[in-house]
């Protein structure tokens, strides 16, 4: 897991230093089509260093491929933005998938 408010840990082995050129100052709001896992690392790894990228507050019915990034564990607010979210069987709790980045 990389924080998004600490330093960057070292990757595969690789320390800090050698990740620098991996950084990027640009994130794309809207996409049409799914980010690769190299530029899921990179928006990641420069999250830290742009604040501004991370979203405080929720926007009711946003475009299609419009694209935030939230801090995981401020709750789960993120997802009152006016959609119907897929609940799970017993109509309890909203369903999350989640899936392991291979980069």
């Amino acid at each position: 897991m990389i924080p998004l408010n600490g330093s960057h840990p070292p990757h595969n082995g690789q320390s800090p230093s050698s990740m620098a050129g991996f950084v990027t100052d640009h994130f794309s709001t809207t996409n049409s089509s799914w980010n690769s896992n190299q530029e899921i690392a990179r928006l990641l790894y420069s999250a830290p260093n742009h604040p501004e990228w991370i979203r405080q507050q929720v926007e009711i019915r946003p475009q299609t491929g419009t694209q935030y990034m939230f801090c995981r564990f401020d709750g789960n607010w993120f997802k009152m933005d006016g959609y119907e979210w897929k609940k799970r069987r017993e109509g309890k709790l909203i369903r999350e998938d989640h899936m392991k980045l291979k980069a």
